[in-house]
């Protein structure tokens, strides 16, 4: 006989169970989870995730009578401190499409039905979809082929929302939990391209670079050089369709160098969606994470919504310069 040897770097869902078959199934989340706690817990500098095509069942969610409802993420690559790990994901034109009945907004602990919309609640009412693909203190994040991220909204539970009595208006009406298709944040390095992510109860591309005033890592950063452009810091996105989100299409939310080319946004938080959330913008630049600088937007658009761009400058410190379309 022979033995098939696949060197430990090559990462497949198949090989950890996954059946990427359409079907609704616990087996194709647990597998991207066993992916992300072996890349997490495993030495190595590189790893490609090859995600051959199907369609990929994700995220799971429980309830714990007291504890209110339990999500698990799928792909979560999230580090407490800069990992020096580059991440390729090869995508065969695979589906990810999140699973029916998944729980979003605030439902009663005990009971696990919805409750009506109020100012405030404990932390265990609250019930999030969290993350199909994230990704967290990482030198480097390559996304090619082609990848279709399903938020499959339509198909969600949904429960209280934030009344937003003397709040600010973003928080009136909003859902404060998060469900994001791809999520990557505090990445010195990205290319993405082709990834359609759409139906999303949050936002459908979240985006955090890096730059020299970044929050959420332990590095030692000079914050005096914010407007120092670093060529080792960077990101380009080709060819990225983010619509039909509940909030946002992009939240940019800081970095250096980034770059969008022949990008689709369209339709976020508009009426004909299932369900809204504010601040409902095709595009958000809010700089919450970092300082915004050296940002182009190439050929994209900026479609329907009910404020096509935002933008928020100067937040905790952060500002926003030099971002041209």
């Amino acid at each position: 006989g022979w033995v098939r040897q696949v060197t430990p770097t090559y990462l497949n869902p198949y090989n950890f169970g996954a059946l990427g078959d359409g079907t609704q199934n616990d087996y194709d989340n647990l597998a991207f989870v066993a992916i992300s706690d072996y890349i997490k817990n495993t030495p190595f500098k590189g790893y490609t995730i090859h995600i051959e095509h199907g369609q990929y069942c994700v995220i799971s969610q429980k309830f714990v009578a007291g504890q209110g409802y339990q999500t698990t993420s799928a792909l979560d690559l999230q580090f407490t401190k800069m990992a020096d790990k580059a991440i390729i994901i090869k995508s065969d034109n695979a589906t990810l499409k999140l699973k029916e009945g998944l729980r979003f907004g605030f439902f009663d602990p005990n009971t696990g039905e919805a409750v009506a919309d109020g100012d405030s609640y404990a932390e265990n009412y609250r019930a999030n979809v969290g993350y199909a693909l994230a990704f967290h203190n990482i030198k480097k994040l390559v996304i090619c082929g082609n990848l279709e991220i399903d938020g499959n909204s339509s198909k969600a539970i949904i429960g209280g929302r934030l009344a937003g009595t003397g709040m600010p208006k973003w928080y009136v009406g909003s859902y404060d939990a998060p469900s994001y298709g791809l999520w990557m944040r505090l990445i010195e390095n990205i290319y993405v391209e082709n990834v359609n992510t759409h139906d999303h109860l949050c936002d459908g591309l979240y985006v955090v670079g890096y730059n020299y005033d970044v929050v959420y890592t332990t590095d030692v950063l000079d914050k005096t050089k914010v407007d120092v452009l670093n060529a080792n810091w960077s990101g380009v996105f080709n060819n990225i369709k983010s619509t039909r989100n509940a909030r946002q299409c992009l939240s940019l939310c800081g970095g250096q160098n980034l770059t969008f080319n022949d990008c689709y946004f369209d339709k976020a938080g508009t009426d004909d969606l299932p369900h809204q959330s504010m601040p409902k913008t095709t595009l958000d630049i809010e700089a919450e994470i970092a300082s915004v600088r050296n940002t182009v937007f190439n050929r994209c658009h900026f479609g329907d919504a009910t404020f096509p761009v935002a933008c928020g400058a100067n937040i905790y410190g952060h500002d926003i310069r030099n971002v041209t379309f």
